[in-house]
């Protein structure tokens, strides 16, 4: 019982490790600029958490967001696959 969980834990943290502290751009979301424009385009966690830098890195970007695909992504790979991967060593265990 403790074994799953233990893994679990260890790859939550590291891939939330990953996703915020590494620019990987995989997550929906949108982009709004000061001319009212909006683009569709992959961003990364690390840029949402880090708001204030990534708009005062763009000065013409008004505002960026996930759409709900992006949010979808973000509970698929930083809690799914931890959750899955630490199942599946729980049926590794019972199979044997």
């Amino acid at each position: 019982m403790k074994k799953p969980i233990i893994v679990f834990i260890i790859l939550f943290v590291v891939i939330g490790f990953v996703t915020l502290f590494f620019p990987i751009k995989m997550y929906d979301g949108q982009i709004l600029y000061f001319s009212g424009m909006v683009e569709d385009q992959k961003l990364s966690l690390s840029f949402l958490v880090n708001k204030a830098d990534f708009l005062k890195d763009y000065p013409d970007v008004k505002d960026i967001y996930l759409n709900k695909i992006g949010w979808a992504m973000i509970v698929a790979v930083n809690i799914a696959l931890p959750l899955m991967i630490a199942y599946r060593t729980t049926l590794k265990k019972n199979k044997k």
